[in-house]
């Protein structure tokens, strides 16, 4: 079992949504620091804008 929520099906859509135009604006940081986490910089796969619940984190590391 995952130790996190999916999301109700009825905000999926309009979530999913924001969370692609959120990967499409980044700041500079956030370019600066997926840069070395594409690249595996960080030794984990990392996802961004990933949705939890009725949440949009911005970082997210499958254990």
């Amino acid at each position: 079992m995952n130790d996190w929520q999916t999301a109700d099906k009825s905000v999926y859509k309009v979530l999913k949504e924001n969370a692609k135009v959120n990967r499409e604006s980044l700041t500079q940081a956030e370019a600066a620091f997926w840069l070395i986490a594409k690249s595996n910089g960080l030794g984990q796969k990392c996802r961004r804008q990933y949705i939890i619940g009725d949440y949009i984190v911005d970082f997210f590391r499958h254990r």
